[in-house]
């Protein structure tokens, strides 16, 4: 979704309304974001808590448009101004310098608060997509956020829908699934990358020997 800043996607929506809030010094403003976040089952001890919790909380991202509202973010702007996120003709040049590409969902929703069904959707159609704007001969994806808790159907149907290859991120522990790769994620990190990789390899074999952290689908 977007593909070529189409669409601001919803944990950086949550990101623009916190900057905007906590440079507000507006009371009147606070208290309606307040009574919002309150009307939803959304309590925090601080207001600007409560509204960095709809980063992972998909279900109730509809909310964030009408923070919007009363904080004046306009969406649209911003992606017309920043354009975050990778054109057509970006991917386009990685294809063509090599690079593999695959898909991350449509809006990278928390795969544990949605339907098997929505799981299939998300996974199935974002991959289809991809391959068929780009022309592709192979089909990659990786699970936004994480892998844990996915069941053996839900992989059993993405790989019937033409997902050829799946990535997870629990790169130490063990996967039974052969086509779903765990892959090792940076972004969690201060330590230099060659450190980092040294000792989650250690992990790794400690599982491995021990017999622990091996990830069971049910």
């Amino acid at each position: 979704d977007s593909l070529d800043n189409g669409s601001l996607l919803y944990p950086h929506k949550t990101s623009l309304l916190y900057d905007k809030f906590r440079k507000s010094e507006n009371r009147i403003v606070t208290a309606k974001v307040s009574q919002l976040l309150f009307e939803n089952q959304i309590v925090h001890t601080e207001v600007g808590e409560g509204i960095l919790s709809l980063s992972l909380n998909y279900l109730q991202r509809h909310l964030l448009d009408r923070l919007a509202e009363i904080l004046e973010v306009d969406f649209s702007a911003f992606l017309k101004e920043y354009q975050p996120y990778l054109t057509t003709g970006q991917v386009q040049q990685l294809l063509a310098d090599g690079f593999t590409i695959g898909s991350h969902s449509l809006d990278h929703p928390l795969y544990s608060l949605c339907s098997l069904e929505e799981q299939i959707h998300q996974t199935v159609e974002s991959t289809r997509l991809i391959r068929e704007k780009f022309n592709l001969d192979y089909s990659v994806f990786a699970a936004p956020f994480h892998d844990m808790g996915l069941s053996k159907e839900y992989f059993e149907a993405i790989y019937q829908g033409g997902v050829d290859i799946s990535f997870g991120t629990s790169f130490t522990r063990i996967e039974g699934t052969p086509k779903n790769i765990q892959r090792l994620s940076m972004e969690d990190t201060h330590y230099p990358a060659s450190n980092f990789v040294l000792v989650s390899y250690g992990k790794k074999i400690f599982n491995r020997v021990t017999g622990r952290g091996y990830i069971i689908r049910s």
